[in-house]
């Protein structure tokens, strides 16, 4: 090894360990969400789903007529498969909504839907490496050998930046030869597509690591001598970004990162401090079958079984022998919901995760592909038509996934995601869904959800009714940073209604509430709310101190007031707001944070901490919208 190269790696790992300890500062944040791991029995943390649909519940609660027909005439039957459908405009999210099943005969297609997006997943990788490139932990002249020991020749002298934009010929000549890694003979994952009698399980999961499946193929890996010119000859290569996730991986093991997974979810998807600033990408996780049951909101993909129905056809289904997974991560693996693949969009052209001049390149067009209409990038799909976006698609199993941008259109930035559990919907007929969109959409705007109407029930009939607030639909309007999650309770809230006076009374308890009712919550007391405001069906409470428990601990909310209205009959509420007062050093000493910080991030918002009773500038105002209220039996 020459001594340039030795000097390089060694400058490489005096960077690695700078990095690495300034992420661990950045770790030390409040650690409500944190990254996805590969071991254990929760890999991927709920609250990193929850509290993304709290954030995005809002969006999904407007109307867009000229957005829904489309996509309602995209899926074609509410009770088929659906998709999902995210807008950015101007560099904000302006409108998220889902469209037809996540699951047949399960779940709405929603905010908190998680959903695969396939080749999306190279973006991923490709943002990543630039982002690395950037901090300087490796360089796009790169070799393979600068990073990963291998004693094939070939790969060994295949460059970065010829792997990012598919020019480097490993995986082979053509797209079927550089669809999968050419396992060494002998090895696991080799055995088990052969049908060997291996734990095939275990496999797949090892090669979740992509360093650890590199070792499994560099050896026979192909290296196809591919044709020069302007632009360069490409073949798509699934082999050639598992190998750049082997690299990420390799440089972020020993890191806090961990490795490919952790560090992509800390340096693309959430950079910006602290953790749950509302632009970060909270939910992104690698989805694989042995995380079926660990990832909330799982979309279901199918594929046409013919006569107008669906079969499960899984993108991650290890059946046995004669399959092996896990190592599709950096080329096809990941899984986020509909409002942060249209962050990822918003965040990557707009230059947030990496600076202008890398931006710059990856949006170049460097190769022909081979088989493909449209030119590459650096992980970016280049149309040649006019009023072409930057773009990505993917189609894995039956999941399809698109993400599009223009840089200016009619005045500003566009920027359309798209995703479906179906397969008979190809990634071009998302990028044409999205141009189709942002055509007729350029001269309208959503808007707010219509007023309820709804008939006067009586003091008398809304008595005696006890409800569960569910927050499903729920989100925080008010400060537009999530910096308490609703959804953190350790119980679930219940109003119960009498008469006093001849007037509605509420009292607020914690309950565990299942089918056959609701369970007050061990040494919980409700809180008399008293005799409430009561405009029928309207009501508001009187503002109370009330102290509810989370994962954490105990929380006072100050002044809390519930509003919304008496439906069905007193049956169920509908629109229930709450508000109140937290103190943010409370929040930040059940969190592991800072009060500073945390209303530091209220002030990014609009909104501010206030003078609390005791003169400290720590007291901030919230409010959540849209709980609903199902009738539930008496605690």
């Amino acid at each position: 090894m020459s001594s340039a190269k030795i000097s390089r790696r060694a400058r490489r790992a005096s960077l690695r360990r700078v990095a690495a300890s300034l992420a661990l500062a950045l770790a030390a944040a409040p650690a409500c969400y944190r990254a996805p791991t590969l071991t254990g029995t929760d890999q991927v943390h709920d609250p990193n789903i929850e509290v993304t649909a709290i954030k995005d519940n809002g969006l999904a609660a407007q109307l867009w007529p000229a957005v829904d027909n489309t996509m309602l005439g995209l899926i074609g039957n509410a009770a088929a498969p659906g998709c999902a459908v995210g807008i950015a405009r101007g560099g904000a999210l302006v409108y998220l909504q889902g469209y037809g099943k996540a699951e047949l005969g399960g779940e709405d297609w929603g905010v908190a839907t998680m959903g695969a997006v396939g080749s999306v997943s190279k973006t991923f990788t490709a943002a990543a490496v630039m982002r690395l490139d950037q901090l300087g932990w490796l360089g796009l002249a790169d070799t393979v050998s600068d990073h990963l020991p291998t004693g094939n020749a070939a790969l060994a002298a295949a460059r970065i930046d010829d792997l990012l934009d598919h020019s480097s010929g490993v995986g082979g000549a053509t797209q079927a030869a550089a669809f999968a890694p050419t396992w060494e003979a002998t090895s696991d994952a080799d055995s088990c597509v052969d049908g060997e009698a291996l734990d095939c399980g275990a496999v797949a999961r090892t090669l979740a690591e992509p360093r650890l499946a590199f070792a499994q193929y560099e050896a026979s890996e192909q290296v196809a001598a591919l044709g020069g010119g302007a632009p360069q000859q490409g073949v798509y290569s699934n082999v050639g970004y598992s190998v750049l996730g082997a690299i990420v991986d390799e440089l972020a093991d020993g890191t806090v990162y961990g490795g490919y997974e952790g560090l992509v979810w800390h340096q693309v998807g959430n950079r910006k401090t602290p953790i749950y600033h509302a632009d970060n990408m909270l939910s992104l996780a690698l989805t694989h079958s042995w995380r079926g049951s660990d990832i909330p909101h799982r979309a279901v993909g199918y594929a046409p079984s013919g006569g107008g129905g669906y079969a499960m056809a899984e993108a991650f289904a290890l059946s046995g022998l004669g399959n092996v997974e896990g190592w599709e991560g950096p080329a096809g693996g990941w899984a986020m919901t509909i409002g942060d693949l249209t962050r990822f969009a918003v965040a990557l052209n707009t230059a947030q995760i990496v600076d202008a001049g890398r931006l710059a390149a990856m949006q170049a067009i460097r190769t022909d592909l081979d088989g493909l209409p449209d030119h590459y990038g650096f992980g970016i799909l280049l149309g040649t038509g006019a009023n072409a976006p930057y773009w990505h698609g993917g189609q894995i199993g039956g999941h399809t996934a698109a993400w599009t941008w223009w840089p200016s259109h009619n005045g500003q930035s566009l920027g359309i995601a798209l995703m479906c559990n179906r397969q008979d919907i190809s990634p071009w007929t998302l990028r044409g869904t999205a141009t189709t969109l942002a055509g007729q959409i350029a001269n309208s705007a959503p808007s707010a959800a219509a007023p309820l109407s709804l008939p006067a029930v009586g003091a008398s009939a809304a008595a005696g009714r006890t409800w569960a607030l569910g927050t499903a639909r729920a989100w925080q309007a008010a400060p537009r940073a999530v910096i308490a999650p609703i959804t953190g309770l350790a119980y679930d809230l219940v109003l119960s209604s009498r008469l006093a006076s001849g007037r509605l009374a509420l009292t607020l308890g914690e309950a565990i509430v299942t089918a056959a009712g609701a369970v007050p919550a061990s040494g919980r007391a409700p809180v008399d709310l008293g005799e409430a405001t009561f405009r029928d069906p309207w009501f508001a409470t009187r503002p109370a101190e009330v102290r509810l428990a989370t994962a954490a601990g105990e929380v006072v909310v100050r002044d809390l007031v519930l509003e919304g209205a008496v439906a069905a009959g007193g049956a169920r509420l509908d629109r229930v707001s709450l508000r109140g007062t937290l103190d943010a050093r409370q929040l930040a000493a059940l969190g592991g944070g800072s009060a500073t910080s945390l209303c530091a991030q209220v002030a990014n918002t609009d909104a501010a901490c206030r003078p609390c009773a005791d003169g400290a500038l720590a007291c901030v105002a919230v409010r959540y919208e849209h709980l609903d209220g199902q009738g539930v039996s008496a605690p």
